[in-house]
């Protein structure tokens, strides 16, 4: 598996827990060519309560300043665990199969659904829109990128539908 490809950062894996709390504060907003990203997120009402305690007795000027060094430190030992975990990249694996499982699974719900409503069109008389419809969609199936598997799809649930007529005309 390819590791995390993020910009270096002061921490090894070989560094210690003092290393890490050494660490100058983290202020700068945007990188030497002037890019920055704006994050935002809720938090519980601790957390904030936590920020501003650490803006009013540490070295930061702004609750930005605070929040920008947590994810800073945050990063480099995601980072770490990331590249250096086998559990961690293994638990991150199981997560993007689960996660691409679901949505592969989606595909299938998607043309069902869509496969449902020509069968719908066909029972209430308007079976010329929905051979339209069907003609559409694979055609614009046809244009995308890496669509042969949803169109197989498609097919496979129009066909279920006992719409293969349909198919026919598209």
């Amino acid at each position: 598996m390819d590791t995390w490809q993020v910009d270096s950062f002061e921490l090894t894996p070989k560094d210690t827990l003092d290393k890490l709390m050494s660490l100058k504060p983290y202020k700068q907003a945007q990188d030497k060519k002037g890019h920055g990203v704006f994050f935002g997120a809720w938090f519980p009402k601790d957390a904030g309560r936590r920020v501003e305690k650490i803006r009013e007795e540490g070295p930061y000027v702004t609750t930005s300043d605070v929040i920008r060094d947590a994810i800073y430190l945050g990063l480099q030992i995601l980072s770490l665990r990331y590249e250096k975990d086998d559990a961690w990249q293994a638990d991150m694996l199981l997560t993007k199969m689960a996660n691409d499982a679901e949505w592969e699974a989606r595909v299938y719900d998607e043309e069902e659904s869509f496969a449902s409503s020509l069968d719908k069109l066909c029972r209430n008389g308007d079976k010329d829109y929905a051979a339209q419809l069907l003609r559409e969609r694979i055609s614009l199936m046809r244009r995308s990128a890496n669509s042969s598997r949803r169109l197989n799809i498609l097919t496979e649930k129009v066909r279920r539908a006992r719409l293969d007529d349909l198919l026919g005309e598209s």
